[in-house]
């Protein structure tokens, strides 16, 4: 009777191990499998639609275009540079003469082919023009704008369209609800206002790489 329960404890121990051990593993080839598919790098091509309100795409109701470039990783995380608050058709939209940085952020999956990813950008020396006024300007020129996009791609991972919800933070202390957190980083923090639009993602394909004939995954991603 002893020697059978050590058997069981013996056997037990084994199947808890095997399972500890496999299900990181599993985990990581899930995730794995579809961050795989949307890593890389995009050229960003948007525009923005206007103020208060989503609005249909391509409405080029503000007018305020952009050409940039998104780099998502397997694991969440994502950067990007564009034009949007500095040269180019931007300075039609405040634009021009600014400092900048990348975006810096993070994403996670929300659809079959689709992403949600909030990122920020610090803008130093921003002048908005009189329509951004009306809603509200930053007494030092100091912006963070937060941008959050919702990503659909197409099933072969190389094309994607993305609407966009930026929010715009004025007070770079701000607490509004007095949870000790900014407002910029607090989920619930309200912003000086938010403008909408929407972009066309293209992935940048390798130059001669034999096997970029496309990485459908119609078969079983879910």
């Amino acid at each position: 009777m002893r020697r059978n329960w050590l058997s069981v404890l013996l056997i037990g121990g084994v199947l808890v191990l095997g399972m500890s051990w496999a299900s990181p593993a599993s985990a990581d080839e899930d995730d794995g499998g579809f961050g795989k598919r949307v890593a890389g790098t995009y050229v960003d091509e948007g525009e923005f639609t206007g103020f208060g309100a989503p609005a249909e795409c391509p409405d080029a109701g503000y007018g305020a275009s952009f050409t940039g470039t998104q780099t998502l990783t397997a694991y969440g995380a994502q950067v990007a540079t564009n034009n949007l608050f500095g040269g180019g058709d931007a300075a039609d939209a405040g634009g021009g003469g600014n400092l900048q940085s990348p975006a810096h952020g993070n994403w996670t999956k929300t659809g079959k082919h689709q992403i949600t990813m909030t990122s920020l950008i610090f803008i130093q020396g921003y002048t908005p023009d009189a329509e951004m006024c009306k809603m509200g300007c930053p007494a030092d020129g100091q912006i963070v704008a937060r941008p959050t996009l919702v990503v659909d791609f197409a099933s072969d991972y190389k094309t994607a369209t993305a609407t966009i919800q930026t929010d715009l933070f004025f007070d770079l202390r701000g607490d509004a609800d007095g949870d000790g957190v900014l407002d910029y980083l607090d989920s619930d923090g309200a912003p000086g206002f938010s403008i909408y639009g929407c972009a066309q993602w293209t992935k940048l394909p390798i130059r001669g790489d034999p096997g970029d004939d496309g990485d459908s995954d119609s078969d079983s991603d879910d």
